[in-house]
């Protein structure tokens, strides 16, 4: 009787484990967080020894030995969608969960409501792009009318985002139908009169693409020793990188075959 119910505590672990690491990934933490994270509520379970946790920006394996048994499980993770307010909230709930706080039944409800909660705030992204795109534009030193257009651009190109999540396509693609339709946006306007450097108007709104969190994690793992997740955060920024270039460059032709 007591193995099988150590049995059951190391499944209920498990599943809480890994849900934890493979949600800190996807809405954006660091692999190194998610890896430390993950071990240390583990390692605060009772009978719980020999803790290991592998993370990468795909997949999560968590294993231990409680009583005289091993066990391991593993998790995919799919593509990072950066969500720091969840990220935080998941922090607390591990802290609470290491102290002794909640019960593993209770963390396990808690993880699900996160996973399924909605954005309390879904203008709050959108105004956000509007601003740094603004912001963009005006350091590089372009007028205020061009300003405003590269805002537009990107509310543009962030409303067009929102409706491919809803079909899941890939990253790759997202970069490449924002690039496109915030170059197209700001073609439109400049057809029309609105804006009077055009190559500012683009690039002050492609600035929000730029892959800087997946560079920035890149180097960082990359110099703490864990090449697998740098080379993989590296890749997705040089795939980030080439569908913007792809979408722009694809707008820019159109532009020179279209009379003015």
């Amino acid at each position: 009787m007591t193995s099988v119910i150590l049995r059951e505590d190391a499944q209920l672990l498990l599943q809480v484990t890994t849900m934890l690491g493979k949600l800190l990934l996807e809405y954006g933490a660091e692999v190194y967080r998610a890896e430390d994270t993950v071990q240390r509520v583990a390692k605060s379970a009772k009978n719980v020894r020999e803790v290991d946790v592998l993370a990468t920006p795909g997949w999560i394996f968590v294993s231990f030995h409680m009583g005289n048994e091993s066990h391991t499980k593993m998790r995919r993770v799919r593509t990072a969608t950066i969500d720091l307010f969840k990220v935080t909230r998941l922090n607390d709930l591990s802290r609470r969960m290491t102290s002794g706080q909640m019960t593993m039944e209770e963390a396990e409800s808690a993880l699900l409501a996160i996973q399924r909660e909605k954005e309390s705030a879904p203008l709050l992204p959108v105004a956000g792009g509007l601003i740094g795109a603004m912001a963009f534009t005006l350091i590089l030193g372009a007028s205020v009318g061009d300003t405003i257009c590269a805002g537009l651009a990107a509310v543009c190109m962030l409303a067009a985002q929102r409706i491919g999540e809803r079909f899941h396509v890939t990253f790759f693609v997202d970069t490449l139908i924002g690039s496109v339709v915030s170059s197209a946006a700001a073609l439109v306007m400049y057809r029309l009169g609105l804006v009077e450097n055009f190559n500012l108007a683009i690039v002050g709104s492609i600035m929000l693409l730029f892959p800087g969190i997946s560079i920035t994690n890149s180097m960082r793992d990359a110099l703490s020793g864990d090449f697998i997740s740098g080379l993989t955060h590296g890749m997705q920024a040089l795939a980030t990188a080439l569908a913007i270039a792809i979408g722009v460059g694809t707008i820019l032709l159109i532009m020179q075959g279209v009379p003015a």
